[in-house]
């Protein structure tokens, strides 16, 4: 089952992997960083990025529910 999408939801999908390495110097996101985003008739998003928690002590990651 696929989550319903509504006017107005943003998805973010990203750059295909490998292009932070191919700038001059290399680029890549770190815990921390900020992206802010502004979007017409929507207005400002925000967006912090942290580390990926560490699931070793699972068989396998939990998966989302919609």
């Amino acid at each position: 089952m696929s989550p319903a999408l509504y006017p107005g939801d943003v998805i973010f999908t990203g750059t295909p992997a490998g292009v932070g390495v191919g700038r001059n110097p290399p680029l890549f996101l770190q815990p921390g960083d900020r992206l802010d985003t502004w979007i017409e008739s929507i207005g400002d998003l925000h967006q912090s990025f942290v580390t990926a928690p560490d699931y070793h002590f699972l068989a396998k990651p939990p998966t989302a529910t919609f």
